[in-house]
């Protein structure tokens, strides 16, 4: 009895507990934020033990489930932060087009979207527990919301719901985030330098070092004067200082400071990029460098930039960011910036001092060495972009001779002949320009560049050369990476030379066989590339071996307009290189044209895969743009080309389907033709039976940009094709599905006149619910039809793999002799 007891107790408790926990508990917050173009945040606050007492869990394991979640680096963590459809809450999304986990850019109709036009605020998360910096106890769980600039109305109310799950549990944020319009301020007086009315002044001193970059150093200025002299709501500083930072602005024309001041940011945020201004006429130093700095675009001639300048509620001051264009600064040198704040007829002046430190040097002869090895790599003089050789090296072997951990190594090269650089990388992923001699240098006097293909992994590096220096046939050009260990260095000594590259007579090149690429690509305007935001298109080493009849080939493109009136019609891809190689920039005619930051795509392949990669240029492609170019697999030797044919359409989702089954058929393009066709293939790997395959509406010709016409009905109206065996609503070649005899049959109706040797390629397929099957379809004239089923009668072989008398793989033989399975037949 007692026993009994216990267990109805047991599973009362058990049962009292269940219902105490809500199976998906709602949290508010109502949050208000003047209208910025800044990208400044207002937070939504609410604690973690508030969320983890929701999620029916302890503080501590949500804080320990939400870290190994944001942290993941493999993609297979359960998502745990979602943002709900505004019009139906049960539908969410973890499409974190923010960039991190639990970020998102929205659109006005409350969904995501990639970062750009359209867009109206985004947020993102974060928290807090144990103690935070100034050891008070930190109990947080934040969503942050922003603004995309110059989107979002005034008087706008967004009312996201955003649900967080976690052991079967959930909680909703109800979030009620409005847009408040800033109040008009005053116009400034005059914006004149010399007309200003500086009511009061202050000075910000900072020191770098010679051989920092982009990495910034964080100022702070105490704004209480600056509110107080002009007469400032306190409340509204952080929402108006963007109207009222003004810059000095150097004159591009004769480098003299203008007297009118600017407003407008040339670098990040509130913010400008910096360069010396020449000593005024009547100065004794006319004509010459001033310390002065003006706001300018960014460039090589830059010295500084100051930016994110924002207002500090916390601390009652101006912040901003400073840093240096890498390699201009020079150690001695005191450079200064005037930047005003200005409100109706008053103005504040801060003037910012920076002096340049000489950053301390590693004495080469004071340290020991424990190997090198040497490498000489040829450039040619036909790149019109950087032609990237790779290097490998073992890094293994270098970490034992260096006696620690390859992780432990440290990467540079030499400052001067004496010394090792001891700044931070002047390329990517820190790597290194270098000049003329080798030694380190920005990338605008840069001669050659190493850099590691991928961050904090030394094993390969990639070697390039600047453009500036591709005419200079028989120079030079020496690349020193030294690995470091305390006082221990290992040396690989590189010699790049550049020889003239002779253009062989491409007349004779033709395109023996091509292939439609389609791919789509989010189009964005921050980035590249990025992960999840393009279709696949594969094409492997071996089919193209297979075509060509080599394992030997390279990839070309037709060259720019300009140099295909000198006869050189197509270029390999390192002159126009897209990394990682081999891969080719393309102008918007579909033609290769070196990197300037105005290319509309660019197109990678990688050969141990056969996967192809698009690159965009960002801001330079909008939703609905279709970019055409062609890609050349050539074989050298013969001149014989795969022509590939890219199209790439920019969206706004990715929408694919699946292919779960694919045929090659030939068929005559001949005044009627019938095959039979087993259309329980399709049908079974679709899911459906044969009259729901001939009734849906599911059969599709392939378009010439690669993509798939409408569905159409197979059994009335079918498809139309051009000559060139693409579908074409317009065609007047058809092909059906009728009834025959013993079973459906697939019929062609050809009314164009064809060659002898007439072949071309086209595809055509049954979609439904998102799967796809496919059929390879090779059109080809009466006669190679014959020719070909003869052979395959006297071979009695289902699949036959055809060579002509070189050795080269063919697919549909011409009239002539070949070789089929080690005997010789003939076509007629």
């Amino acid at each position: 009895m007692k026993i009994t007891t216990f267990r109805i107790r047991h599973l009362l408790a058990a049962m009292l507990c269940a219902l105490s926990l809500p199976a998906s508990a709602q949290l508010s917050k109502t949050v208000e934020q003047y209208v910025d173009n800044g990208y400044l945040t207002v937070t939504a606050e609410f604690t973690m033990t508030e969320v983890a007492q929701a999620l029916a869990t302890d503080t501590a394991t949500l804080r320990q489930a939400l870290d190994a979640w944001y942290g993941d680096e493999t993609g297979t963590a359960e998502k745990m932060f979602f943002l709900a459809d505004p019009n139906d809450a049960s539908v969410l999304s973890d499409n974190y087009t923010q960039g991190s986990p639990g970020g998102f850019w929205v659109g006005a109709d409350g969904t995501p979207m990639g970062w750009g036009e359209g867009c109206r605020w985004y947020n993102t998360i974060g928290w807090y527990t144990g103690t935070d910096e100034n050891g008070e106890a930190a109990d947080a769980f934040d969503i942050n919301l922003g603004q995309f600039p110059e989107s979002a109305p005034e008087g706008a109310t967004y009312t996201p719901k955003f649900v967080m799950k976690y052991g079967g549990q959930q909680v909703t944020f109800d979030i009620t985030y409005i847009v408040k319009p800033v109040p008009t301020m005053p116009e400034p007086t005059t914006v004149k330098l010399s007309e200003l009315n500086v009511v009061g002044s202050g000075v910000v001193n900072a020191h770098r070092y010679d051989n920092q970059g982009y990495e910034a150093t964080a100022l702070s200025f105490n704004a209480q004067e600056i509110i107080e002299k002009l007469g400032l709501d306190p409340s509204l500083v952080t929402a108006q200082l963007p109207q009222m930072m003004y810059a000095e602005w150097r004159n591009d024309k004769d480098g003299l400071c203008k007297d009118s001041l600017t407003n407008k940011s040339t670098a990040n945020g509130t913010g400008w990029w910096l360069q010396q201004m020449l000593y005024p006429q009547g100065h004794e130093l006319a004509g010459e460098l001033s310390p002065d700095l003006g706001a300018a675009e960014y460039g090589a001639e830059c010295h500084i930039f100051l930016q994110n300048f924002a207002y500090d509620e916390a601390t009652k001051a101006i912040t901003c960011d400073l840093g240096q264009y890498p390699g201009t600064p020079a150690a001695g040198d005191s450079v200064s910036a005037n930047i005003y704040v200005i409100y109706a007829d008053k103005a504040y002046k801060i003037n910012y001092q920076v002096v340049f430190d000489e950053a301390a040097n590693k004495g080469l002869y004071d340290m020991t060495s424990v190997g090198s090895v040497g490498h000489e790599l040829t450039f040619y003089d036909d790149f019109a972009d950087y032609q990237i050789i790779e290097v490998n090296v073992d890094v293994d072997a270098i970490a034992a001779a260096l006696e620690c951990d390859a992780s432990a190594i440290q990467l540079t090269t030499l400052k001067d002949e004496e010394s090792l650089y001891v700044g931070t990388g002047t390329a990517n992923n820190g790597g290194f320009w270098l000049n003329d001699a080798g030694y380190a240098t920005a990338y605008a006097s840069g001669a050659a560049c190493f850099e590691p293909a991928t961050q904090d992994d030394y094993s390969l590096f990639n070697l390039m050369l600047h453009p500036q220096v591709k005419t200079n046939v028989g120079s030079t050009y020496p690349v020193h990476i030294y690995f470091v260990n305390g006082e221990k260095y290992y040396t690989v000594d590189v010699t790049c030379t550049i020889q003239h590259k002779e253009i062989g007579d491409q007349s004779g090149w033709k395109v023996i066989d091509q292939r439609p690429a389609s791919v789509q690509v989010i189009a964005s305007s921050t980035d590249y590339l990025a992960d999840g935001n393009q279709s696949t298109f594969t094409l492997t080493s071996d089919q193209i071996a297979d075509v060509l009849g080599t394992a030997t080939f390279k990839m070309y493109c037709a060259t720019h307009d300009s140099i295909a009136k000198t006869g050189e019609l197509y270029a390999p891809y390192s002159k126009y290189l897209c990394s990682p190689a081999p891969g080719i920039w393309f102008n918007a005619d579909g033609r290769g044209s070196g990197y300037n930051g105005t290319q509309t795509v660019g197109v990678c392949w990688d050969a141990s895969t056969g996967a192809f990669t698009v690159y965009q240029q960002p801001g330079s492609n909008s939703v609905g743009t279709v970019f055409t170019a062609p890609i050349y697999f050539v074989d050298e030797e013969t001149g014989n080309m795969l022509e590939v044919d890219f199209t790439v359409t920019f969206v706004n989702e990715i929408k694919t389907s699946e292919i779960v089954g694919t045929e090659d058929i030939t068929l005559a393009a001949t005044e009627e033709f019938i095959t039979a066709i087993d259309l329980s293939k399709p049908a079974e790997a679709l899911g459906v039976t044969v009259e729901k395959l001939l009734t849906s509406y599911a059969m599709k010709g392939m378009l010439s940009n690669g993509l798939y016409s409408e569905g159409s009905d197979p059994l009335t109206t079918g498809l139309a094709f051009g000559s060139d065996g693409y579908y074409n609503e317009y065609g007047t070649n058809y092909l059906l599905i009728i009834e025959g005899e013993s079973g459906y049959e697939l019929a062609l109706y050809w009314s164009d006149e064809v060659a002898e040797d007439f072949r071309t390629s086209g595809s055509f397929c049954f979609e439904i619910d998102e799967k796809m099957y496919v059929y390879n379809v090779t059109f080809v004239s009466n006669g190679i039809y014959a020719g070909i089923e003869n052979v395959k009668t006297a071979d009695n072989a289902k699949e036959l793999k055809i060579y002509d008398l070189s050795g080269r793989r063919v697919q549909n033989p011409a009239k002539g002799l070949y070789i089929i399975n080690g005997k010789k037949y003939v076509v007629k």
